[in-house]
């Protein structure tokens, strides 16, 4: 039996530390999550319960281990010095990070004091430690609400881009409702740049590199309020350029795909498939323009015409008459550019009921036997059917059973004989023959 599978490329791994039950995170990872090239690892760590944490934590800040980390309002209590020296690492061999807003993050959290120092693009002092049983200080959290909007650099930087033109991105921006509030950011590190803010300039998105790495500092908590208001599209499109751009991926081409409706078809049966596009950040391309051929077994091609359905084209291939291996290959341009292309392939057979399966059907088998009074042996039994038969033949009895009538006997032969005879000769007695 043959047929085709895809194989795909690993895609994106990301670890999400959160330490407490936040909004946030729920909507952060739904968002994330429904991306196909993302996945996400969540983590919950409270610095006041050990046994919160994971026995394999140490193992995931290892090189290589994850693209992209997310803290969210963790203590830096709950991780020892080596697992985040061993997370700074990561990030200087090209990992990113991005450390959100809460009331245990950055200074507050003591990460001041922490091998992260250098590597968030703030500034962070011990005296800012603020102690998980202390009330919140104000001179350290901006209160809400905050109108966050993108800054001249940001509003030409990927994670800040939510619409085609700038002129659309900016309004989206204006719409978008307010924040509840966020950390207070101070002392960047040499050249971060601050791609977004509120009212009076106040920091909430910061950037820069570290190593090879890239970092973000986003002072806020509660982009999740956007997808509550009715702007579910700008919150994932947000939450998954962050993760693409920490991951050195916000270049990548948009992905083109192929879904045949199966991958084994019989002659003369129709294959049905759809194709379309999405972004590097995973929306659909409905504007996008495709190009379709189906390559029969002989190497021949065939045009093949497309249908919009919904945010997608679907198409079918009707001469499928001579078996072998087909495909179905796609390209795709959206307004103007190239965005790549796609192959799908299938195999049309032809079967043979006798010989695809030649074994032995064992329960049908058993089944006629038990029908007809028979018994269903294998074939290491024979010797004992053998001796079996052998042994019935000297004790076997057969009764047969004979109907006769009185017309089947020899009497009634010699009556009819002797009674024709005496007709004749009275007949020719009697002179009428």
């Amino acid at each position: 039996l043959s047929t085709f599978v895809n194989v795909l490329s690993g895609g994106l791994n990301v670890l999400y530390l959160e330490g407490t039950l936040r909004v946030e995170q729920k909507f952060i990872r739904r968002a994330l999550d429904s991306s196909p090239d993302i996945k996400v690892d969540y983590v919950r760590l409270d610095a006041r319960d050990p046994r919160s944490r994971p026995p394999d934590l140490a193992e995931r800040f290892k090189p290589g281990k994850y693209d992209v980390y997310i803290i969210g309002d963790v203590d830096s209590t709950a991780f020892d010095a080596k697992e985040l020296a061993d997370l700074a690492e990561s990030v200087n061999r090209g990992a990113g990070l991005i450390m959100l807003g809460g009331f245990q993050t950055f200074g507050p959290g003591g990460y001041g004091e922490t091998p992260l120092t250098n590597l968030l693009p703030v500034g962070m002092d011990r005296l800012e430690r603020q102690r998980l049983e202390e009330p919140i200080r104000d001179d350290l959290h901006w209160p809400g609400p905050l109108r966050m909007r993108p800054t001249p650099l940001g509003a030409m930087h990927f994670v800040m881009s939510l619409a085609g033109s700038r002129s659309e991105n900016t309004s989206l921006w204006s719409k978008l409702p307010d924040l509840e509030g966020a950390n207070r950011f101070h002392d960047f590190a040499p050249g971060a740049i601050v791609l977004a803010e509120a009212d009076e300039n106040k920091p909430l998105l910061v950037a820069h590199n570290f190593g090879d790495g890239r970092v973000l500092a986003f002072a806020a908590d509660s982009t999740w309020r956007w997808w509550m208001q009715g702007y579910e599209s700008a919150f994932k499109r947000f939450w998954r350029q962050t993760v693409l751009w920490l991951a050195r991926k916000e270049t990548q081409e948009g992905r083109v795909w192929v879904n045949l409706s199966q991958r084994r078809f019989a002659p003369m049966e129709r294959a049905e498939f759809t194709v379309g596009a999405n972004s590097p950040t995973g929306d659909p391309l409905p504007d996008a323009e495709y190009k379709a051929e189906a390559v029969l077994p002989d190497g021949s091609r065939r045009p093949l015409s497309l249908v919009r359905d919904n945010e997608r084209m679907a198409g079918s291939f009707r001469d499928t008459r001579a078996a072998g291996d087909y495909a179905i290959e796609v390209v795709a341009t959206h307004q103007g550019q190239p965005l790549g292309n796609a192959r799908a392939r299938f195999l049309v057979f032809r079967q043979d009921l006798e010989l695809d399966n030649a074994s032995a059907d064992s329960a049908t088998m058993e089944s006629i036997a038990q029908i007809t009074g028979g018994e269903s042996l294998a074939p290491e039994q024979l010797p004992e059917l053998i001796r079996r038969l052998a042994k019935a033949t000297e004790d076997l009895v057969v009764r047969q059973e004979t109907k006769k009538t009185f017309w089947d006997t020899w009497t009634f032969f010699l009556t009819l004989v002797g009674l024709l005879g005496l007709e004749w000769y009275l007949r020719k007695r009697w002179g009428l023959v």
